[in-house]
């Protein structure tokens, strides 16, 4: 279940302590039903609070909001619709229709723009940091932008590999195993996203890995709405994003900055992590960027054998990872020893 409230958070940590392989943190799901919950999650060392749901908006997100900062908090949130989503999921159901067309059509893609203007809104004059998940479209790309261009210097943002890489006609290739959160857009979008990416308006690049069995999506293929939505991403994002650098689209050093440094800082555990120097975590990937790969979802390590990139060709692959200067994969198989991944505090 969504981590939701410190009974459940605390759990979690434990477990994840003694079975990671790699550091980690959490963020919890917020909203006006669980604000108290937020002063407990940021002291178990919880930074970021991932609000969601159609009653976090308007004023209420405001609240949620002021609560996020005097704990010491981020707030981090996707461009939403208030709602719309969700009455317009109703609308259809009840007249039976249940296909991917009808899931495509209760995301337009004007509503990311609509909720980043909102924020924005609410939010000038605050000293509330926001962070905006997931980036996916022209319009929000541009809002952002010109918000940072006016000196709005607590918003940050980012993006993922496929909303730079696939299209709407990837959901219809696909079918209910592409559902997600926000969903694909068009071919403009994805140039724009890489505008911002270049200029930077978008500050880092992320995943939103939800690793939902094989089974539990391909219920869609009977009744779209009861597929769940995310796919899992965390295992080729950095092969895909390798690729784009040997095609040009991006220097090697800016996408060590993306996924590296700028994630860091954001979520207060830079120069522990983000950085080579004395001192710092030895936290390291050695990539091999002649290497090439055609991705075979059976192939992969995620358990439930699926991606949005089945048959892509990538070229620039991880050769070993490093924990705290311990070899902890290497040529694509984890290394046999205990895990050592632990939770990693924020610096207020």
């Amino acid at each position: 279940p969504p981590i939701a409230t410190l009974n459940l958070l605390m759990p979690v940590l434990e477990g994840w302590s003694k079975k990671s392989l790699v550091d980690f943190t959490v963020q919890p799901m917020v909203g006006p039903d669980n604000m108290g919950e937020i002063p407990g999650f940021v002291e178990a060392g919880a930074i970021s609070m991932d609000i969601l749901g159609p009653g976090a908006t308007g004023p209420m997100l405001m609240e949620v909001m002021k609560v996020v900062h005097e704990s010491g908090g981020l707030s981090s949130l996707s461009g939403g619709d208030g709602g719309y989503a969700e009455l317009m999921k109703e609308r259809l159901r009840q007249a039976g229709r249940k296909n991917l067309a009808d899931w495509i059509s209760i995301y337009p893609s004007i509503h990311e723009a609509v909720g980043v203007s909102r924020v924005l809104l609410l939010t000038e004059g605050t000293p509330y940091r926001v962070h905006f998940s997931m980036t996916t479209t022209r319009g929000a790309v541009d809002l952002i932008r010109r918000a940072k261009q006016a000196g709005r210097n607590t918003i940050s943002a980012a993006t993922s590999p496929k909303y730079l890489l696939l299209t709407e006609e990837d959901h219809l290739r696909m079918g209910p195993l592409s559902t997600m959160i926000p969903r694909f857009k068009t071919r403009d979008d994805n140039e724009a996203v890489w505008e911002g990416i270049l200029d930077g308006t978008i500050d880092m690049i992320a995943t939103d890995h939800a690793p939902h069995v094989r089974e539990e999506k391909e219920v869609g293929l009977e009744d779209i709405w009861k597929a769940p939505t995310g796919v899992p991403e965390v295992e080729l994002s950095l092969p895909l994003m390798l690729t784009q650098v040997n095609r040009d689209r991006l220097s090697l050093p800016r996408l060590v900055a993306l996924m590296a440094e700028a994630p860091a800082k954001e979520y207060g555990i830079f120069p522990q992590k983000g950085v080579i120097q004395v001192g710092s975590d030895a936290d390291l990937v050695i990539v091999d960027m002649d290497r090439k790969m055609s991705i075979d979802d059976a192939q992969l390590v995620t358990a439930p054998k699926y991606s949005a990139f089945h048959g892509y060709a990538v070229q620039g692959l991880p050769v070993m990872t490093m924990l705290r200067g311990e070899v902890v994969v290497e040529e694509g198989k984890f290394v046999d020893s205990p895990p050592r991944g632990s939770m990693v505090h924020f610096r207020r």
